[in-house]
């Protein structure tokens, strides 16, 4: 009644604390048998595998049926138009505001010099400023569509609680707050606000090249979730590293506090001041010193007290705690690479096809309300490829499909047995026939084509380029895996045994217990038999003594 998909139904159910290992497990093979009957991928059931609870969501994005899905609907060309405009108009806004913000500067800082030479006249062109304007109107109607779309869906939690949602925010923000600035040439606050903000804001936008590469490439995924991943198991250790680095810097400058070092920068303005004659340089240098930055390790050698400290941070902190931190760094990357890189990249990649879904159903809602007598009335079918594979619904389209078998056409003119198919010979005018429709299609069809497809974002590229940049292929299991994989079970092996093991004790104890009370038991009858046998004893013995008595009686 609710219009719930059974993974929806599922989502709400499984709830589970990490504490519950039967009843996760018991879920986790609930979704494996669900997603093996490989249900409809509509909008609704990529949102519904966004709403699982994140241990669920890592066992859906490794299903084979969900990554075919994903596969197939990133080669799809409006996926592929929106990754190259994202592509274009961050690299765009990038060198744009690079070009635009420097002219600025330049203008702020040299408008009220006395030298004329020295002076510029003009702030940022208006031609730099339209295209970032326009670079920022593209990611703030992306962003709006996206919200829209997700609100209609009921899954604006997904937005809000992914971070790079709000790094594009932050974005869209800053480029038209700067754009303003640079069309007024006045800044709101000073001229160096508008420096330092123009710094952050150059540092947003390779940070959106970072979260637009995680989506793209495998690689690139692992990274950004292994360094927040990283950061995330650091937080104890900074801490203590944190108090350690004070506690130093606090002892240094106790230790140095009204020393002929530090009134030697007094006198002498000059010279380089000594580091620990403030807290702040004190612990500026402590930082420094950990970075192996040291400097003159003899200046400590004045006072005995700062020599022995010396000694003992060069010790806890740059010996011990430095290769602490690379233990921890090394083993909780490895932990993101080696065991969850396939989900990381998935994952991101199921946020990209399932915002694309998304958006597409807000644009088909919209085709509704104006009804066309030459739209198709009946959908299109899925089609095959060369191979039997099933294409994508929109793969099935008359020019797709065109452009998929002229590109095949092309690949087929180098293929290796093609002389040996149609027996070929360089004696034979077909021969360099072949040789010229080659070179044709080398310089002018394949680069023509290519530019093209770029050109228009992708839409008029061949289905198998698209594949080819954007298809992720099912990474093979490697030595290193396989042996982690038998490692792991091997470790599992030995926990059961440990388990029958302490079964088997306890058993035994039982048994030897059950042996002890039947003995006990047979022990019991045993002395009841005899005392009945000697009571039995007694009794005839009674009796024969009276038969005697009455024989001789009777004699």
């Amino acid at each position: 009644d609710d219009h719930h998909l059974p993974i929806h139904l599922l989502a709400m159910a499984s709830k589970f604390p990490p504490e519950k290992v039967v009843e996760r497990e018991n879920a986790a093979e609930c979704l494996k048998t669900y997603l093996n009957a490989k249900p409809k991928s509509t909008a609704d059931f990529l949102t519904a595998i966004q709403t699982l609870p994140e241990w669920l969501r890592d066992v859906a994005v490794l299903s084979d049926h969900v990554q075919d899905i994903l596969n197939h609907k990133i080669v799809m060309r409006f996926p592929t138009m929106i990754l190259i405009l994202d592509a274009f108009f961050l690299v765009l806004v990038i060198f744009m505001f690079e070009i635009a913000s420097g002219d600025t500067i330049d203008y702020l800082f040299t408008k009220d010099s006395v030298d004329p030479d020295a002076r510029q006249e003009q702030g940022a062109k208006w031609g730099h400023i339209m295209m970032i304007f326009v670079s920022g109107t593209y990611f703030l109607l992306r962003e709006t569509v996206q919200i829209i779309s997700l609100l209609a869906l009921g899954n604006i939690g997904s937005w809000t609680t992914d971070m790079a949602n709000w790094l594009d925010v932050m974005l869209i923000f800053f480029i038209f707050y700067y754009c303003g600035i640079m069309v007024s040439n006045e800044p709101l606050v000073s001229n160096e606000a508008f420096r330092y903000g123009c710094a952050v804001t150059k540092g947003i936008m390779w940070g959106a090249v970072i979260g637009f590469l995680k989506s793209t490439k495998v690689e690139f995924s692992v990274f950004v979730s292994g360094v927040f991943y990283v950061v995330q198991q650091l937080a104890a250790f900074l801490l203590a590293l944190g108090i350690i680095l004070l506690a130093f810097a606090q002892m240094f400058y106790i230790v140095y506090a009204e020393t002929p070092e530090c009134y030697c920068n007094t006198k002498n303005p000059g010279a380089e001041p000594f580091p620990h004659c403030t807290f702040g340089s004190s612990a500026l240098k402590v930082y420094t010193m950990l970075m192996g930055v040291i400097g003159n390790d003899m200046r400590y050698s004045t006072v005995p007290l700062a020599e022995s400290l010396y000694l003992i941070f060069a010790f806890i902190v740059i010996i011990l705690l430095g290769n602490v931190l690379i233990a921890i760094v090394t083993d909780s990357y490895g932990v993101i690479k080696n065991e969850r890189a396939e989900m990381v990249f998935w994952s991101n990649r199921l946020d990209f096809v399932a915002e694309m879904d998304a958006i597409k159903n807000i644009g088909k809602s919209i085709t509704k309300c104006f009804p066309s007598k030459d739209r198709e009335k009946t959908r299109p079918v899925h089609a095959e490829d060369m191979n039997g594979n099933p294409i994508p619904i929109e793969e099935g389209r008359k020019m797709v499909g065109l452009t998929r078998n002229g590109w095949a056409s092309i690949m087929n003119l180098f293929n290796p047995d093609l002389y040996e198919t149609y027996d070929v010979n360089p004696s034979s005018f077909e021969f360099w026939c072949y040789v010229l429709v080659r070179f044709v299609a080398v310089v002018i069809v394949i680069p023509v084509w290519l530019g093209v497809g770029l050109f228009t974002a992708g839409w008029l590229w061949p289905p198998q380029v698209r594949e080819f940049l954007l298809k992720q292929k099912k990474v093979a299991v490697s030595r290193a895996d396989l042996s982690e994989q038998v490692a792991e079970q091997i470790d599992g092996l030995k926990v059961e045994i440990n388990k029958l093991h302490s079964d088997l004790k306890v058993e035994m104890k039982t048994d030897r217990k059950e042996v002890v009370e039947v003995k006990a038991e047979v022990e019991a009858v045993q002395a009841e038999v005899m005392a009945d046998l000697l009571q039995v004893k007694e009794i005839m013995v009674t009796l024969l003594e009276m038969s005697r008595d009455h024989l001789g009686n009777a004699r």
